[in-house]
């Protein structure tokens, strides 16, 4: 597996991708996510990343909201709230934000960790035309 610098995490982007496996434990602080694919840099011109796996650590907190009409917090982590896609990821200095479907409960679910560190390898890339 090859490893993102800091500095690429920040051109990262995960349009529409499909997550096969979420792992969230509150307790240990990780979160681990793995993505069919992932986009570093812009389309076209940029590289898809095959087989992505996003790692992060030794978080603070982390909120949920999940948005059915207005925005709902959750209270606990369960699978019924795992992502089945990531549409939307923002990275800020002390921040990720991950957005997406939820796969049992279908609804828009967001994911914003506070603190920690993020870790995002793949496992082969090839150039976007």
């Amino acid at each position: 597996m090859t490893h993102l610098s800091k500095s690429e995490l920040y051109e990262l982007s995960f349009p529409d991708t499909e997550v096969s496996d979420f792992q969230l434990d509150s307790l240990g602080r990780v979160c681990k996510i793995s993505c069919i694919d992932g986009l570093l840099g812009k389309s076209p011109g940029g590289t898809i990343l095959n087989k992505v796996t996003i790692e992060i650590k030794d978080y603070k907190f982390v909120i949920i909201n999940e948005f059915i009409v207005n925005h709902t917090p959750v209270s606990e982590f369960s699978l019924e709230f795992a992502l089945k896609d990531i549409c939307e990821f923002n990275l800020e200095e002390g921040k990720v934000t991950l957005k997406g479907f939820s796969k049992i409960r279908g609804f828009w679910t967001e994911y914003v960790f506070n603190g920690g560190s993020l870790g995002v390898a793949y496992e082969n890339a090839e150039k976007c035309t």
